[in-house]
């Protein structure tokens, strides 16, 4: 739901619960925190036939830097897709986002505090923060197009999100705007069936904003030790790779509805002077509840 607000609902199943919590960079002096919750499921209704929509919502939290700068984030994700055919889905998705930013100065240093001898913290800077907190609201929307082989667990996904389309003012100060630039996600995934038993996973994605850009790709390989209904079991190795940065391998274990991933950012980037090549442990976790179907109701012949 972070990478595409088309995705929302887009999962076997009717319910997922999803979290993912982050610590990167222990090795240099201040760490970054990243915590991401989510939970959505799938709405049918009648009158859409064989499509359905897929509601909703996402809480980001993220604390980084010397300042303290900590992003909150709150949004509520609506999406639709519709069968173009037994094997391909067209979903486009719709975010509304409300979010805070927030600074602590106190924690800050300035040049100005130097007074050519010593560094006298107690020294007031001409810097004057007119706000510490700033709201803002955002909008973002995507389309996805999903491919799922029948009787197979071969599926794939592409598409692109486009996010914070509204450009909102995130400055702390009153003289004129600092906008949230726009940022764009292109991504391909998917999975191939190449035994009764195994898999493989390929990811490819690239994110940019201003003059940002992220380039990450990878593959895994996943086994399933057991298919027995409810006891379902698999296993994933793999690694991805952020362009020019660091080295990412990955583990994910599943049992029936439960799935936890780990991962570890290993640099390789110049980077590595200052970190060590530690770069960050990740966790994530993801629950998917299906629903038992009703029967319908169907007339029996009559036995005579």
């Amino acid at each position: 739901m972070n990478l595409n607000p088309a995705l929302t609902g887009v999962f076997k199943g009717d319910q997922r619960i999803v979290a993912n919590f982050r610590n990167q960079w222990q090795s240099v002096p201040v760490p970054y925190l990243t915590f991401s919750g989510a939970y959505d499921q799938k709405v049918f209704l009648k009158a859409l036939g064989d499509g359905f929509i897929g509601a909703g919502l996402i809480f980001n939290y993220d604390k980084a830097g010397d300042g303290e700068m900590i992003w909150s984030q709150l949004g509520l994700n609506l999406s639709y897709t519709q069968p173009l055919s037994e094997q391909l889905f067209l979903s486009g998705g719709f975010q509304y986002l409300l979010g805070s930013r927030r600074v602590n100065p106190d924690k800050l240093t300035w040049a100005e505090q130097w007074n050519g001898d010593v560094f006298d913290q107690n020294a007031n800077p001409s810097e004057d923060f007119n706000e510490r907190l700033k709201g803002f609201s955002s909008l973002s929307g995507g389309l996805n197009l999903h491919f799922q082989l029948e009787d197979t667990r071969t599926k794939a996904d592409v598409g692109f999100g486009a996010f914070h389309v509204n450009r909102p003012d995130v400055n702390f100060f009153d003289q004129g705007k600092v906008q949230l630039p726009i940022k764009g996600s292109i991504y391909g995934m998917g999975t191939i069936e190449v035994h009764p038993k195994m898999d493989i996973r390929v990811v490819g994605f690239h994110s940019f904003q201003s003059k940002y850009q992220e380039t990450v790709f990878g593959a895994a390989l996943r086994y399933h030790v057991s298919f027995q209904r409810s006891r379902e079991i698999s296993i994933q190795f793999g690694s991805n790779f952020r362009l020019g940065d660091a080295v990412i391998p990955t583990l994910e274990v599943q049992y029936h509805a439960l799935r936890v991933g780990l991962s570890y950012d290993t640099n390789i980037s110049d980077f590595n002077v200052a970190t060590r090549k530690k770069g960050g442990p990740e966790i994530s976790v993801e629950y998917i509840i299906t629903k038992v179907k009703s029967v319908k109701v169907f007339k029996a012949c009559p036995i005579f």
